[in-house]
């Protein structure tokens, strides 16, 4: 805790000597401030205001955390009273709104904030300001549980000043009640205002003013000699503390207010030797080489401040640059695995959509075996046992003639010709159902493809079978394959047309610019497009009559790469296109 100024001014030199002795000998910076900051109080007492300066300064310096803020409000306080000793308003006012933002908010140091503010503008003549904040500041030490006498006698001392050109008697009360506050204290404040006092006196015995105005307050005498009485025993008072605590700037004043009241009161010898005793210590005071000794320490410890701060800036824009390294480095990692998640997603998307597909054609391709399975036992066990039955009643000698024996037999051999051609599609449907099952591909002739149907149909006298293949094309492909899908166009054919006059199945090769075009058409009823589709899918209950030839060979058009299309429409017959990539390369 710093100690309260009491001491005369031939005790500082003994507490500054054991000050200095303390500041070498510690080793906390706080100590070391505290003591720096008490030095400076006792150079401000003393009027060296430039030693008051350079201990406040080193204190500041030491001061680098908020638990010493305190003691950092104490030394802007101190600074912006010695720039305001030295009228340099500015930056006394910036001092004092540096120590106003580390104090604590409360009452108090709010009225000290007012009362160095109004200080300011008293110190400038500007007294309706000042006496406005001074105001502001009375009501907030009233307000204060902590508020002490000398705060007070400090304030009225001051307000009193301001009234003193306007209102001589508010400014003489105030004055006496700031002597009564200060009480048995003797600092600066208190023989400034004995000093005023002294003035008062003195100015209203130089305008023969003191018997109009002692009717308004008691402390005015009537009589002009008890008045100037009055004013060399304030005045002398004043210029005594002021020669004992050191302070020259107030000695000088009060030297020169002493001159006045010698005049006023005919001694002008006195008056002649104070006053040029006036400006001796004035200029002693307010030389150029102080003021510039003042200047420089406040530059250093601008200076020092500022590479602080940029020492402190260095080191926090290290930190950050290193921060930002690591956010990048967090953020590239997290976009990385972002899009690497991303990727997984959408690959098990993909691939769950293929499985999806893949499900579906299996569970189409299980429904169609399962119905064709259920089929066989029809269309399978029918021709043999008609076969049966044949032998059975040739045994038996049930033919009453030779023609109806051979009209029998002959239905029976047409079933059995028709098993066989069922039999061969279905196994060779089954086979490419296997699985890693892969056509043989090689060189095909599209005319031999077409001798083939011609042979394996010769028996259909009825149906005119026609082929045309002028440029003679050859195409790659599984020539089995073919010919099954093929053979079952063809029967497909021969059935729609049972029923049709005149009925003709052509089959045509040709070369585009898709590739080669082998076409089967026939001029039967057609279908609509709503049947077509039935056909094709597997929610149609299959049979040899109605569609299982066109579901093979749509399976096996998808094995051998081959496009297959349709057209028809109901009295427009039936055309089924098998278009080949003549682009394809051998395996």
């Amino acid at each position: 805790m710093l100690l309260p100024l009491l001491m005369s001014g031939n005790s500082y030199q003994k507490e500054i000597d054991s000050l200095n002795f303390l500041i070498s000998t510690s080793i906390s910076d706080t100590k070391k401030a505290e003591l720096l900051t008490q030095s400076g109080l006792y150079y401000i007492e003393s009027n060296n205001h430039t030693l008051a300066l350079d201990y406040f300064l080193k204190a500041l310096n030491l001061c680098n955390n908020e638990q010493q803020d305190s003691l950092k409000m104490i030394c802007y306080n101190q600074i912006s009273r010695i720039f305001f000793y030295q009228k340099n308003y500015t930056k006394s006012e910036y001092y004092n709104n540096l120590a106003f933002k580390l104090s604590k908010k409360n009452p108090l140091t709010e009225g000290d904030y007012n009362k160095r503010k109004g200080d300011a503008y008293a110190s400038q003549l500007i007294h309706d300001s000042a006496q406005f904040y001074y105001a502001i500041a009375e009501k907030l030490y009233k307000k204060s549980k902590k508020t002490d006498s000398l705060r007070m006698a400090s304030l009225y001392a001051n307000l009193s000043i301001t009234y003193y050109e306007t209102d001589k008697v508010k400014s003489l009360e105030y004055a006496y009640a700031a002597k009564n506050y200060f009480g048995t204290y003797r600092d600066s404040k208190y023989y400034i205002n004995q000093g005023n006092i002294g003035n008062f006196y003195k100015d209203i015995v130089r305008f023969s003013i003191y018997d109009s105005l002692s009717k308004l307050s008691a402390y005015i005498p009537s009589a002009r000699k008890l008045c100037i009485q009055k004013g060399y025993t304030f005045i002398l008072d004043a210029i005594a503390l002021a020669r004992e605590s050191g302070n020259k700037t107030d000695e000088a004043y009060y030297t020169g207010i002493l001159s006045e009241l010698q005049e006023v009161d005919g001694d002008y010898k006195n008056a002649l030797t104070n006053f040029k005793l006036y400006y001796e210590i004035t200029d002693s005071v307010y030389s150029q080489d102080v003021k510039n000794e003042l200047a420089e320490k406040e530059s250093a410890l601008e200076i020092e401040k500022k590479n602080q701060e940029i020492a402190l800036k260095q080191i926090q824009l290290t930190s950050q640059k290193r921060l930002a390294i690591a956010l990048i480095t967090g953020m590239v990692l997290l976009s990385v695995i972002g899009i690497l998640l991303y990727f997984l997603a959408l690959n098990r998307k993909k691939n769950n959509i293929i499985l999806n597909q893949l499900n579906k054609e299996l569970s189409s391709a299980n429904e169609i075996k399962a119905k064709l399975f259920g089929i066989l036992s029809h269309d399978l066990r029918s021709p043999i046992a008609n076969l049966i039955t044949l032998l059975h009643l040739k045994k038996d000698g049930v033919f009453e003639n030779k023609k109806d024996e051979q009209g029998y037999t002959n239905n029976v051999i047409q079933s059995a010709e028709q098993l066989l051609e069922n039999m061969e599609t279905l196994l060779l449907w089954s086979k490419g159902q296997m699985q890693n099952f892969q056509p043989n591909y090689h060189t095909i002739s599209v005319s031999e493809l077409f001798r083939y149907i011609e042979r394996f149909f010769e028996h259909e006298k009825q149906i005119s079978i026609q082929f045309s293949n002028p440029q003679n094309l050859e195409i790659f492909s599984d020539e089995l394959f073919l010919q099954v899908i093929m053979q079952n166009l063809t029967s497909n054919a021969i059935k729609a047309l049972k029923t049709t006059q005149e009925p003709v199945i052509k089959w045509s090769a040709i070369q585009t610019d898709e590739g080669i075009r082998i076409q089967i058409s026939d001029n039967g009823p057609g279908m609509d497009e709503q049947k077509l589709k039935d056909l094709l899918t597997v929610n149609q209950t299959l049979s040899q009559k109605n569609g299982l030839g066109l579901q093979i060979v749509n399976d096996l058009t998808k094995v051998i790469h081959c496009t297959l299309n349709f057209s028809t429409a109901p009295g427009k017959g039936f055309t089924t296109v098998l278009l080949f990539d003549d682009k394809i390369e051998k395996q």
